[in-house]
């Protein structure tokens, strides 16, 4: 079954078919396939998928052409050999740091120009409504770049007249289409284009408009910033409800008060003039505008009404009911929480090691689970996207490296990835969750602060897991374990990371294939088609008839949109980064070995979990794979932390060697020195002539010397050995030297 992104090519040509009735279907705004003739070569993107009918869009930037088809007929096409789905195209996906600001600014403007029609589909397909909708799009465009003060009036409705803002949003949403139907879809083609400068601001004109004859006009300066922040502090934060204009004439009086008391204000205010116009302070509309840009709003709100009421009254709400999903991967929630299941050391049963963190990624449609993590790191970014990871994985790899076989119908889940994603505001929050939106489309939704309540989904598959395994698995929290005189739960431990993954993993398939959810209120549709609420069973049944948002993600794909992005330094020896050097074979045998340093530093890619390999970006926006040197083996396979953590032991370690090694030498130094002075002692002048000339005897001398030192040192390890118990000497050898008598 085709999904959404999915290419199309078309290897050899299509023949129009006349057909002698008009075909119905959801989609019948749209010609059909089957009556259009299609030329070789052409490619083709499914951008709509519903049930067994899908919508084409003929990838062309210069037109617009949209088909629709149903999936027999694209089967019986793809088994006559006419048509062929290609895989996921990923090439010139680039991470965030290559693009310049510019090229984001403009991806996010034209992204903000044509969500609203990406969000109407399937009605933006219709050409009648597509119309439509790009006209009302354009003239809201020009009311507010005319409102903004961006554009000339006259040179904007010229442009205008000739249908250039049409034009413009047309062509966006063919590259949306055309190039992926993701955000990063709507970055400009150019790269080289330009000067490397930064945008210049406009500040306006230099001139103010008069506010008064004599009046004079008040620049907003830090200090007087600094009296606007002291005073909503002192008044605004507490429970007595007071406005911000009172906020403002408290902030207005002090500082007309500073200027009268440091411009003599005594005698200012008893003469003839008018002392006002001598004193310029801040109006209360400039006070709004600080107010309203300098992001304590909320925060003033939370003071203001306290906790429970801003959560009532002002929280930010994300609608998660069930009545507001249209399918499988309308949203996934995920979540981290400590396992109720202490572990032990892989290496050494004996040692205690602790309480893993698990990651659940939870389907809210039909609450199956798609995706887990078990281990000690803590929640963080890195182990979210080990967890999402796992929804694209294939289920039977993963299972298999845990010991266990399983079908792949048992866990349905791979390649997939959901229209949305409810997180809390940690790891789902940030620049990297905004560029994994970028490289994927999936919306991440984030929850309110101490609001678990609102995932109530994955919380609830917290409680049934552990609920499983806690009877089951020693060293499991008792309810009751704080209590005094119960023994520890912690000594009762057997199991290590793997076995308890495993055992996690038997709880996930039970749960997917057989739990019934009690309480849980199927559509009527579900309802009708007798589904049991078994997660499975409705996970199945949503996607088989049509009811999915899920959008096809390989897992090379997901890979690279999670991977962390850094730079590494060339160097003789290969790609230093973080402490390691890496092989780039392309990159040393282009003749860039010479090129060395800093000023040459290359992007990279890596993953925090693995130091054996990174991954170079090239210019055109592929990537090169980079191993470990095999001098680095001891960090071959180890997270970067442990890495990193490991060289710090080792330099420990060899700064106490060295200091032991110093004072080792030092004390041979000294000895020799004193030997050196006994020597001198007996023959403090130099030795004669005559003792040179005569080394050669000298020195046959001293071997025979040493010769019979040595016979002396074995004749007495003989005699040690006859006197051990257990040995009687050869009593007829008189030669042996183990019957020697003293």
């Amino acid at each position: 079954m085709l999904l959404q992104r999915d290419i199309i090519h078309f290897k050899k040509a299509k023949e129009p078919k006349r057909l002698s009735k008009r075909i119905g279907g959801p989609f019948a705004f749209l010609h059909d396939l089957r009556t259009q003739k299609v030329a070789k070569g052409t490619r083709a993107r499914v951008v709509f998928a519903q049930g067994e009918h899908v919508i084409l869009f003929r990838m062309s930037e210069s037109s617009t052409k949209l088909w629709q088809a149903d999936q027999d007929f694209l089967r019986q096409l793809e088994s006559k050999g006419i048509i062929e789905t290609e895989p996921y195209r990923s090439d010139g996906m680039k991470p965030q740091t290559q693009y310049t600001d510019v090229q984001i600014a403009r991806r996010d403007e034209a992204w903000k120009l044509i969500e609203p029609l990406i969000r109407s589909a399937p009605r933006i397909y219709n050409k009648r409504f597509r119309v439509d909708a790009i006209r009302s799009q354009a003239s809201k465009a020009r009311v507010e770049l005319i409102r903004s003060g961006k554009a000339d009036r006259r040179k904007e409705k010229k442009g205008l007249a000739e249908g250039s803002a049409e034009r413009r949003i047309q062509n966006l949403l063919r590259r949306y289409w055309c190039r992926g139907m993701t955000p990063d879809a709507l970055i400009p083609d150019y790269e080289e284009v330009g000067g490397r400068g930064q945008r210049k601001n406009y500040r306006g004109s230099k001139e103010k408009r008069p506010v008064g004859e004599g009046r004079q006009v008040c620049r907003i300066t830090p200090e007087i910033e600094g009296v606007f922040k002291k005073m909503t502090d002192r008044y605004y934060k507490g429970k007595d409800r007071v406005s911000l204009k009172f906020c403002s004439d408290q902030a207005r009086g002090y500082l007309a008060t500073a200027q009268l008391n440091k411009d003599a204000g005594l005698e200012l205010r008893t003469g003839e003039e008018d002392w006002t116009d001598k004193v310029a302070v801040p109006s209360y509309r400039q006070f709004l505008y600080w107010y309203n840009n300098s992001g304590r709003s909320a925060d003033d709100e939370k003071e203001r009404l306290g906790p429970s009421g801003y959560d009532m009254a002002k929280r930010a709400r994300f609608g998660s009911s069930l009545s507001r999903l249209f399918g499988v991967g309308s949203r996934f929630e995920i979540d981290a929480t400590v396992l109720d299941v202490g572990c032990v050391s892989l290496i050494d049963r004996e040692s205690y090691v602790g309480r893993p963190t698990l990651y659940l990624v939870i389907d809210v449609y039909s609450r199956m689970i798609v995706g887990m993590y078990l281990g000690f790191e803590n929640a963080s970014w890195h182990t979210f996207g080990i967890a999402l990871r796992n929804v694209a994985e294939d289920k039977v790899k993963f299972c298999s490296r845990y010991g266990l076989d399983i079908e792949p119908e048992e866990w349905p889940v791979r390649d997939v990835m959901p229209a949305r994603i409810l997180a809390d505001r940690g790891e789902g929050e940030g620049y990297k969750a905004s560029d994994l939106v970028a490289k994927t489309g999936v919306i991440i939704e984030n929850t309110a602060g101490y609001r678990g309540d609102m995932k109530g989904t994955v919380e609830k598959r917290f409680d049934i897991i552990n609920n499983l395994l806690r009877p089951i698995l020693p060293g499991a929290v008792a309810f009751d374990h704080m209590k005094r005189g119960d023994d520890d739960y912690r000594r009762k431990a057997k199991f290590n990371i793997d076995e308890v993954t495993r055992a996690v993993i038997r709880a996930i398939l039970y749960y997917n294939n057989h739990h019934v959810l009690s309480g849980f209120k199927q559509p009527k549709e579900m309802v009708a088609a007798k589904i049991p609420a078994v997660p499975k069973a409705m996970w199945n049944w949503a996607r088989s008839n049509g009811q999915s948002e899920l959008k096809g993600f390989s897992l090379t794909e997901l890979d690279f949109a999670l991977l962390q992005t850094g730079h590494a330094t060339p160097e003789k020896k290969g790609l230093r980064f973080q402490g390691m050097h890496y092989r780039s074979a392309e990159l040393y045998e282009g003749g860039y070995a010479h090129k060395t340093g800093a000023a040459n530093k290359q992007v990279v890619s890596w993953d925090l979990s693995n130091t054996s390999v990174i991954w170079r970006h090239r210019q055109d926006g592929s990537r090169e794979r980079c191993e470990l040197l095999e001098d680095y083996a001891a960090y071959k396979d180890l997270s970067f932390s442990e890495a990193h953590k490991l060289r710090l032991e080792q330099n420990s370690r060899k700064v106490k060697a060295e200091i032991a090694s110093s004072v080792a030498f030092h004390e041979l130094v000294e000895e020799t020195r004193a030997d050196l002075d006994d020597a001198e002692f007996e023959n403090p002048q130099k030795l004669r002539a005559s003792a040179i000339s005569s080394a050669a005897s000298n020195r046959k001398t001293e071997l025979d010397i040493e010769r019979m030192q040595e016979q002396l040192r074995r004749e007495l390890r003989a005699r040690n050995f006859d006197r051990a118990p257990g040995t009687t000497p050869a009593k007829d050898d008189r030669t042996n030297p183990l019957n020697a008598t003293s």
